[in-house]
């Protein structure tokens, strides 16, 4: 409402109508654009609220059932380690597929599995077995604490993940999987590229 003086009426007068749509559309946009909603919103009540003292109790109500809810120290904490899970992943993801490491099953692959890690450490197959030993232990740690135990023992196991006796299919399949049990959002191979990807970008993100 807005107050404003009547010469007709000789008094003061309320014109307009309370705010129902607009401060949710305000909300929208400002989430949108990367501002806090909640500010958006302490803003807008706070200038409803010093033209319409009288009205503080019930504009407040509105405010809080339109204010977006704070995040507690868990949730972020969860959201950390997910956002940590996906960059992990996708890092193998792209070391494993950009240097064609999936063999086959065949004396290739086998090699690059079984004999390359003690023959050639210096070798993709070695440099990607060695990185995947190296992040295990914290992908097995962040499915247990998403509660999915069963998939924390084969993480330990290092079973889902491809070796070099994987075609590509399997490969591509494997990884897919990965994403899912983790609730890891799904990504299309046939776009990735090798930008900044390399194994030392990801020791060195992770101190490995």
């Amino acid at each position: 409402m807005t107050r404003v003086y009547s010469q007709s009426q000789g008094k003061f007068i309320e014109t307009g109508s309370a705010p129902t749509a607009q401060p949710i559309q305000n909300n929208v946009m400002a989430a949108q654009a990367g501002v806090d909603p909640n500010e958006s919103l302490k803003t807008l009540f706070a200038g409803l609220i010093m033209s319409n003292p009288k009205q503080y109790s019930a504009l407040n109500a509105v405010f809080e059932k339109l204010k977006k809810p704070e995040k507690t120290a868990a949730e972020i904490e969860s959201e950390k380690k997910k956002q940590d899970s996906e960059r992990i992943v996708t890092q193998l993801e792209d070391f494993y597929l950009n240097n064609k490491l999936y063999y086959g099953n065949n004396i290739k692959g086998f090699y690059g599995d079984a004999l390359a890690p003690k023959v050639d450490p210096n070798s993709p197959a070695s440099k990607y077995k060695a990185l995947l030993e190296s992040v295990r232990p914290y992908l097995a740690k962040a499915a247990g604490d998403s509660g999915n135990l069963a998939f924390q023992e084969q993480l330990q196991a290092s079973k889902p993940f491809p070796t070099t006796r994987f075609n590509k299919k399997s490969a591509e399949d494997s990884f897919k999987e990965i994403r899912k049990k983790m609730g890891l959002p799904e990504r299309n191979y046939e776009t990735s590229s090798d930008s900044n990807r390399s194994l030392d970008s990801i020791g060195d993100k992770y101190g490995l």
